[in-house]
C-alpha cells in the first residue's frame, strides 16, 4: 500500500484541471513508460499506454483531471474572476486556496453584492494579493486554470487531499501496469481527458481503440457518516466497489459476474455499488461502435467532490488485485 501512496505523492503536484490535463498528461506518460510497451498522447490529451499481447483487447480506464476554476478576466482592482470547471459548486471553493498554472495562489472570496447562503461564482473572485491589475495579470491570464491547494496526508491507511479521486485512480493504474505479468491481453490502459465535463476522453479512446472489453476505474462517494441519508452504505476500508448502474451506465453484467467470480476466487474484499445521481467514464464506451461489454470499479471516497476528499489505500490495493485478475480473466477474448 505504501506504493500506491508514494505513487499519489508523486502526482499531486502536477494535478490538472479538464481541458489543461498538459501536465499531469506529461508526468503519467513519463511514468508508464517503465511498464509499457508504447505510450501516447492522443489528440483529445488521454495518455495511452500499451502493453502488447496476442489475446483480445482490453483497455482499464480512469480519470486524469480534477473540478477546478478558469480566470475570466482580471478587475481594475487586482482581483481574479473566475468560471467552475468540472462541475464543484463556487460554494464549495468559498475560503478556499487555489492554486494557478503558473504557480501564483490564492485564496477564493465573495464580493459585498453575492448572496451570503449561497454565492455564485458571478460573485465571486480569486485574490491573489496584488493591489491593482497590472501587478495580477503579471501572475494569472484570462483562461489559466486553477486547482485547489492543499496538503496531503495519510492517518493510517486513509489518505486526505484535494482530488483524492483521480490521484487514487491513477495510482491504481500504474500499479496494475507494474505488477501483471504472464497476461495474454492485448492490454490498453488509458489516463482519461476531460472525465469532469461529460466522459470525453473515454469516449475519444474507446473510439480509437475498439476493445472487446473495458473497465473503469473510478470513485463512489462513501456515505458511512453520521446521519446519512443512503441505505446502500458505501464504506472506507471494506473494499473496492462493484458498480451494477448509475445514471449514466447499467454494466455489462457477464463484466459484473466476472469481477464478482474473480474476487472471490482470490479473496478480494468487494463492495456492491448502486449510484444515484452519478456518472461514468464506463457510459460512452460501452455505446461505442457496436457495443462494448464495459464495467466499473468505484473506489469509496468520503467528500467526493469537495475540496478535500478521504480514501483508504486498503480499498484502492483491492482495485489493484481486482483489475489485474481481470485484466488475466479476459485475454483470451476477442
Amino acid at each position: 500500500m505504501s506504493e500506491i501512496f508514494e505513487i499519489m505523492t508523486e502526482l499531486r503536484g502536477f494535478r490538472s484541471v479538464s481541458g489543461a490535463e498538459r501536465r499531469i498528461a506529461i508526468k503519467l506518460s513519463e511514468m508508464a513508460w517503465k511498464h509499457a510497451d508504447s505510450v501516447s498522447i492522443d489528440v483529445i490529451g488521454n495518455v495511452i499506454a500499451h502493453k502488447k499481447g496476442s489475446g483480445g483487447k482490453v483497455m482499464i480506464t480512469t480519470a486524469m483531471d480534477t473540478s477546478g476554476l478558469v480566470a475570466t478576466y482580471i478587475d481594475d482592482s487586482g482581483f481574479v474572476r473566475f468560471s467552475t470547471v468540472g462541475g464543484i459548486k463556487a460554494l464549495e471553493l468559498l475560503g478556499c486556496a487555489v492554486e494557478f498554472e503558473s504557480g501564483a495562489r490564492g485564496i477564493v472570496a465573495a464580493d459585498g453584492k453575492a448572496d451570503d447562503k449561497e454565492p455564485t461564482a458571478d460573485r465571486m473572485y480569486v485574490d491573489v494579493g496584488e493591489p491593482d491589475a497590472e501587478g495580477a495579470k503579471a501572475l494569472v491570464t484570462p483562461g489559466m486554470t486553477a486547482v485547489i491547494a492543499g496538503d496531503m496526508f495519510l492517518a493510517g491507511d486513509r489518505v486526505t487531499a484535494p482530488s483524492v479521486a483521480p490521484l487514487s485512480g491513477c495510482a491504481a493504474l500504474l500499479r496494475v501496469m507494474s505488477l501483471i505479468g504472464g497476461c495474454d491481453a492485448d492490454l490498453y490502459f488509458v489516463f482519461a481527458a476531460q472525465s469532469k465535463v461529460g466522459s470525453r476522453g473515454a469516449k475519444v479512446a474507446a473510439s480509437s481503440i475498439a476493445p472487446n472489453v473495458s473497465l473503469s476505474v473510478g470513485a463512489a462517494d462513501a456515505d458511512d457518516i453520521p446521519e446519512s441519508a443512503s441505505k446502500t452504505m458505501t464504506k472506507l476500508g471494506s473494499g473496492i466497489g462493484i458498480k451494477i448502474m448509475d445514471d449514466s451506465v447499467i454494466c455489462h453484467p457477464s463484466v459484473v459476474e466476472s469481477l464478482k467470480s474473480s474476487a472471490s476466487s482470490a479473496g478480494i474484499p468487494i463492495q456492491i455499488t448502486v449510484q444515484s445521481g452519478a456518472a461514468s467514464d464506463a457510459a460512452p464506451i460501452h455505446m461505442s461502435g457496436g457495443g462494448i461489454p464495459s464495467g466499473a470499479l468505484c473506489v469509496p471516497v468520503r467528500y467526493l467532490g469537495h475540496p478535500l476528499e478521504m480514501c483508504d489505500l486498503r480499498d484502492v490495493e483491492a482495485a489493484v488485485k481486482l483489475a489485474s485478475e481481470f485484466c488475466k480473466n479476459h485475454g483470451g477474448a476477442q
